[in-house]
């Protein structure tokens, strides 16, 4: 009964060979059947499989089926021999308490990434309300989001491994603040506490604001005023050519950049057009009275007062973005010393 490929034939002769040789006697019923074997390994691997099986058969003699049925237990052979396990009980524990730290850990996450969301809507709440005109509303919107921001500061500062849960609300609260600011005094502000935001959040949170900057200027053109987008289009270019001193790369900060000069770009088309197309302007009548018209004059100083005390204000921070710049520019001089010291370190060993 032998199978028809010869490699095999003889394969299974050879097997029979060594089994002889070594004086076991094949049971009945016990037949190689290796096929398409091509070299010497392979048949002494089938040898040693019929070799196992024969040994393994009932109708084998008990000493050569000894030496593979063992009549005792895996499990009672370790329960008996516990010094081959002398620090399973330390290294349990070292397990027990990394995942205490891990539950620990994915609960905080949890309680950060809810309090984002609520960040989040409350921020877009505010600016919403903002541009409706609604700044009682969306200054309680806005109080309760940098509440937030700071009750859970210190538990995820900046440069930690948990800040990414709160990384995109934040962005979300300084361009609140920045923008919120530059409707106070035309600028953006002063650079918030580094302990509440980094500099990568203070920065992605004054391009923000220079969106929600243009929008409030177009607002302000639809209803005539060129003041507005004028003071708009300053405070913008001048972010605009501050941040162009920045290397980016090609990261998030890179792209919110990129959308900047879009910005730039219609606020500069709407000033263009308001310029050729100046809106109409009221002109006094004959029933206005005499008094209305010095409460007029008087409010028009007021408000020419303001002006002017807000544009005496710089629009940007220069110093602190120009730190904020060197220090980016350290760390990215520090990572690639790192690679440049891994990659040497790599040649080295190939070497």
């Amino acid at each position: 009964n032998f199978p028809p490929n010869p490699l095999s034939r003889r394969a299974h002769r050879s097997s029979q060979a060594v089994s002889r040789r070594h004086g076991h006697k094949l049971p009945r019923g016990c037949k190689g059947n290796a096929c398409m074997l091509r070299t010497s390994a392979k048949v002494q691997i089938v040898c040693a499989l019929r070799y196992t099986s024969c040994a393994l058969h009932p109708s084998a003699p008990g000493a050569m089926r000894g030496n593979f049925c063992s009549k005792v237990d895996p499990m009672t052979q370790l329960h008996q021999s516990p010094a081959v396990f002398a620090g399973i009980s330390t290294f349990l524990e070292s397990i027990t308490q990394l995942q205490l730290q891990a539950e620990s850990e994915a609960s905080l996450r949890e309680v950060l990434v809810s309090a984002s969301r609520v960040m989040s809507e409350r921020t877009a709440l505010a600016l919403h309300k903002t541009h409706a005109g609604d700044r009682a509303a969306a200054g309680a919107d806005a109080a309760i989001a940098m509440q937030l921001l700071a009750t859970h500061s210190p538990t995820a500062p900046p440069q930690s491994e948990l800040r990414s849960c709160l990384a995109s609300a934040a962005q979300d609260v300084a361009c609140l603040q920045s923008f919120f600011s530059y409707l106070e005094t035309s600028s953006f502000g002063p650079r918030p506490p580094p302990c509440t935001l980094d500099q990568s959040e203070w920065i992605a949170g004054m391009i923000s604001a220079a969106h929600e900057i243009g929008r409030h200027a177009t607002n302000r053109a639809a209803c005539g005023d060129a003041a507005a987008v004028t003071r708009a289009t300053a405070a913008v270019s001048e972010l605009h050519a501050e941040l162009i001193a920045f290397d980016f790369r090609n990261g998030p900060l890179r792209k919110a950049f990129d959308s900047l000069k879009y910005v730039l770009r219609s606020l500069e088309q709407i000033a263009y057009e308001l310029s050729l197309f100046p809106p109409p302007q009221a002109k006094p009548t004959d029933a206005l009275s005499a008094d209305t018209a010095h409460t007029a004059d008087t409010a028009d100083t007021a408000a020419d007062t303001a002006a002017d005390a807000a544009d005496a204000l710089p629009p940007l921070d220069v110093a602190a973005l120009t730190a904020a710049r060197e220090a980016m520019e350290a760390q990215d001089a520090a990572r690639e010393e790192a690679i440049k010291r891994c990659r040497d370190a790599q040649k080295l060993a190939k070497h």
